[in-house]
């Protein structure tokens, strides 16, 4: 199975929430003077997008990758990153489909048990632009290399349009489960459920082919591409430990959210040098295991944009640089507010670091502006009245008109 969520920190949903913190401890232009801003609602924005991104290689048969942590250190930039590999992979494979003229063409799928198929629908045309991909499946029933059961149910509709497709979900499920033995049931290990429809329109995709010089560098790049997710969720079950109890379960949700999508590349080489995302809309993500979860956050974002840059030491890749600017609503359990987000110095994201080590954020609401300093030992600092000085309070309590230090970048993920 395969998450769309992260194991470790969103990190610049983090370095968000500092300045939130110190907002709305001073007062959001909706929230309460003595509740500090959701250190978690406010990763908000990372979440959306390596959600949607996710989305993306559902129900198509695409091998989209991972985006699970694999074991190294992980960031924002990473995260998205590997979102954008799932969406491409995606895309890829729904490209490779061949096109069968005359009657639809189904095929069943070699399930061990139960059943399922896929229909090519080409309505009798040489044009591929109103072809229909049907995926329908009933406790479709497979074995993987671990000796576990991935189980498909439901239905997922793939459509070609003139400007891209649209697909549509159905109570579209993939798990993988662990199968009964002795008196011991099944036990579901990973669990998704898909409802709702993607829709990825506009823009154009550029094929990139790889130099002499390195033949395998083939790729796609996407400019100005949309994506809108429409009545759509996303449910996530995890037992990590298969011992019949969930250790995660997770609703992400979105209802006319966009996402318009850009990529720079130098076409020589086919490298990609600048990746741009713009949020609008609303999503929201729901910890089903606990109601009172710092999580949960429902966001609504206006023009809300992430921009990623490699940046190169001698040639080599050695991080990113991401800045991030546009307005972002939050209502959560502990914050309510509109806060506008300016980037003053990029962010910067070593490779091998969670947290980065250069960078600064002003953060705007409630009518004051507070500044989010990035050391180079990853450590946090709130100017709370933007005033370039951090007058540290003592006891550890983010108050109106106090300035906070955090060692690090998941110190400062707080809602205290």
């Amino acid at each position: 199975m395969f998450s769309t969520k992260k194991n470790q920190g969103m990190t610049l949903g983090i370095l968000l929430s500092a300045g939130l913190l110190v907002s709305a401890c001073g007062g959001g232009s909706s929230g309460s003077a003595s509740t500090p801003a959701n250190g978690k609602a406010s990763s908000a924005a990372t979440k959306s997008a390596v959600n949607t991104f996710g989305a993306s290689g559902s129900g198509t048969g695409a091998n989209k990758p991972s985006l699970k942590s694999d074991g190294n250190v992980e960031n924002d930039a990473k995260s998205i990153r590997k979102g954008i590999e799932v969406l491409k992979a995606g895309l890829q494979g729904k490209g490779g489909r061949q096109k069968a003229l005359g009657a639809p063409l189904t095929t069943p799928e070699n399930c061990v048990s139960g059943s399922g198929s896929s229909t090519y629908e080409n309505n009798n045309t040489a044009e591929t632009s109103d072809d229909t991909i049907t995926e329908t499946y009933v406790n479709c029933d497979k074995t993987n290399s671990d000796g576990n059961i991935e189980r498909k149910n439901g239905t997922s509709v793939f459509t070609f349009t003139s400007t891209g497709f649209n697909m549509t979900f159905t109570n579209f499920e993939e798990s993988e489960i662990r199968p009964a033995s002795g008196p011991t049931s099944e036990i579901v290990l990973d669990y998704e459920k898909t409802n709702g429809e993607f829709v990825m329109s506009g823009g154009t995709l550029v094929s990139c082919a790889g130099s002499l010089t390195n033949p395998d560098d083939d790729d796609i790049f996407l400019n100005a591409a949309v994506i809108t997710l429409n009545n759509f969720t996303e449910e996530e079950k995890e037992d990590e430990n298969a011992d019949g109890v969930l250790d995660k379960h997770e609703i992400f949700s979105a209802n006319g959210f966009t996402m318009t999508i850009s990529d720079t590349f130098v076409e020589a080489d086919c490298s990609l040098t600048q990746e741009t995302l713009v949020l609008n809309g609303t999503t929201s993500f729901a910890d089903q295991l606990n109601a009172n979860s710092d999580d949960n956050y429902s966001a609504t974002f206006a023009n809300y944009t992430i921009t990623m840059v490699e940046r190169k030491t001698n040639g080599v890749v050695v991080g990113e640089e991401v800045t991030l600017s546009g307005t972002v609503t939050i209502v959560s359990l502990c914050a309510n507010g509109t806060y506008t987000v300016v980037t003053t110095q990029a962010l910067f994201f070593p490779n091998d670091e969670e947290c980065p080590t250069e960078g600064k954020l002003e953060v705007s609401g409630g009518g004051s502006t507070s500044l989010v300093v990035v050391n180079p030992d990853g450590s946090v600092d709130f100017d709370d009245n933007n005033n370039g000085t951090i007058e540290n309070d003592d006891d550890g309590i983010a108050e109106p008109g106090e300035d906070k230090h955090f060692d690090t970048c998941d110190d400062a993920d707080v809602c205290a």
